[in-house]
């Protein structure tokens, strides 16, 4: 609902913004040796609640940017890039930095927040959203869109397989370095699970390279099952 109430770059440069203090005030605190798990536990909902907010506002800029015939492709290059951040290149980074220094690290998390401020600043073209008509309250065009989302059958589809599949990666995820680092039953070295997690993003890289190719080959419906049934075959 509020992605579609305010410009989209000004709501992401907002996040960036609570991101670039969030990170500073963590920075300091490790400065002054007195980094706690509450002060870190804030922190994380800080920046976990302006991701949703970036996230929802950054696809929805994919859109306004590319012709539509350029939509999969564009998703699937911008996915390609998150799960490469996400996977090979922020862990080791993040090992690397934490092993010098917290204080080095968190001041390359920071600087990393004010660049990508800086990029969108400069991304060019307007990301305000049309409004057809005179603006309502938002809890009344929540309960409107909801009512929408129910009367639709694709979009009630989608909704519901997007939402059970990031539940299941969710659990996946938070039960794995259990599992599979020692003194787990896999027994992986902190190495070893980095290895994972980067063939996790190999794996979505290559998706990635194939996404466009596919849709027109078999179709948006038959690569969407397809995709769910090989991730649960593979899971």
């Amino acid at each position: 609902g509020l992605a579609d109430r305010h410009d989209r770059r000004r709501t992401m440069l907002s996040v960036e913004a609570l991101r670039v203090v969030a990170a500073s005030g963590l920075l300091a605190v490790a400065f002054a040796g007195t980094l706690s798990i509450p002060v870190l536990i804030l922190a994380a909902l800080l920046l976990g609640i302006g991701e949703v907010f970036f996230d929802t506002n950054s696809q929805a800029l994919v859109a306004a940017l590319v012709r539509p015939d350029h939509l999969v492709p564009a998703n699937a290059r911008l996915d390609a890039v998150t799960t490469l951040a996400n996977t090979f290149i922020g862990p080791p980074l993040g090992g690397v930095l934490v092993a010098v220094s917290v204080v080095l690290a968190l001041s390359v998390a920071t600087g990393g927040f004010v660049i990508a401020a800086v990029l969108l600043l400069i991304l060019p073209g307007t990301f305000r959203p049309i409004v057809a008509g005179p603006r309502r309250h938002l809890a009344v065009e929540i309960r409107d869109g909801l009512r929408f989302l129910g009367r639709h059958r694709l979009l009630r589809t989608l909704s519901s397989m997007t939402a059970l599949q990031h539940a299941g990666l969710a659990a996946v995820f938070t039960v794995t370095p259990l599992y599979v680092l020692a003194p787990g039953p896999v027994g992986l070295t902190p190495t070893g699970y980095g290895l994972l997690l980067a063939a996790w993003g190999g794996g979505a890289l290559a998706g990635a390279a194939v996404a466009g190719t596919l849709v027109r080959r078999i179709g948006r419906a038959r690569l969407l099952v397809g995709a769910t049934l090989v991730a649960s075959l593979a899971l």
